[in-house]
């Protein structure tokens, strides 16, 4: 399902199994995207087409606290092997409001678009859904001021 309004189109993911991990720094984006891509390389899975990955803040930044967690999601099929250095997930999908960032300065661009996202869900019909909302970078190695982002904000009608 697809429905295009200004820069944000409604998206449903399905049912997913996804491996999951996880840091916790004050750089957990980068470090779990590491552990991710070692793990996903190791299995020959970093096919973004077919695998695709969801990042979120697990948990968020505090306010003035430097110290956050970040997880990555990569969808795998039933015949993966997991392993122990990922744990198995699985999602039961949703609809998601999703709108693309382009990052220059990612403590100010990010949560920006977050909120004109947010806005533009309130403005059309939607209500925030309680599903887990995702990050989903174009790529994961870009530096931080040439990131670009698709935004999933979970919507319900």
């Amino acid at each position: 399902m697809s429905e295009h309004c200004d820069d944000v189109r409604i998206e449903e993911l399905g049912p997913m199994r996804v491996a999951s991990v996880r840091a916790i720094s004050a750089t957990p984006e980068r470090e779990a995207w590491a552990r991710m891509k070692a793990w996903a390389s190791a299995r020959g899975l970093l096919n973004f087409a077919k695998n695709p990955i969801f990042g979120f803040n697990s948990p968020a930044p505090e306010p003035g606290q430097k110290i956050y967690g970040y997880e990555y999601w990569l969808r795998v099929d039933v015949a993966t092997e997991i392993g122990s250095e990922a744990v198995e997930r699985h999602f039961d999908g949703g609809l998601y409001a999703v709108s693309e960032c382009r990052v220059s300065d990612p403590w100010k661009d990010i949560p920006y678009a977050w909120g004109r996202l947010l806005q533009w869900v309130l403005k059309n019909g939607y209500s925030i859904g309680s599903h887990q909302y995702f990050e989903v970078p174009e790529d994961p190695d870009a530096p931080d001021n040439r990131l670009v982002l698709r935004l999933y904000c979970p919507v319900t009608r």
